[in-house]
């Protein structure tokens, strides 16, 4: 079971993403899932082929309240952890 569901809202950001996701990958904590959340119209291609992170397109209302519960409503973490897509985090 995954301990910790990441989440990261995005909207047309990608060249900061990169940053966000690569600081979630090189933590030496390693039983998380990452939900990139697209809250665009346009597509967002990221360059991971890691199974646990999964980019999804936000299902609710636009903005990054509407992307996190998309966010939320796919994580199968006992714990929830929000980042911004220009952040970088520790866990």
């Amino acid at each position: 079971m995954t301990l910790i569901s990441i989440i990261i809202p995005t909207k047309n950001r990608s060249n900061l993403l990169s940053n966000s996701i690569d600081s979630v990958i090189n933590q030496s904590y390693e039983n998380w899932e990452l939900y990139i959340v697209n809250d665009s119209n346009k597509k967002i291609v990221i360059n991971q082929t890691d199974p646990r992170i999964h980019l999804v397109n936000n299902k609710f209302m636009s903005g990054a309240n509407g992307a996190r519960n998309t966010g939320i409503n796919l994580s199968s973490g006992k714990y929830i952890s929000f980042l911004d897509d220009d952040d970088t985090h520790s866990i």
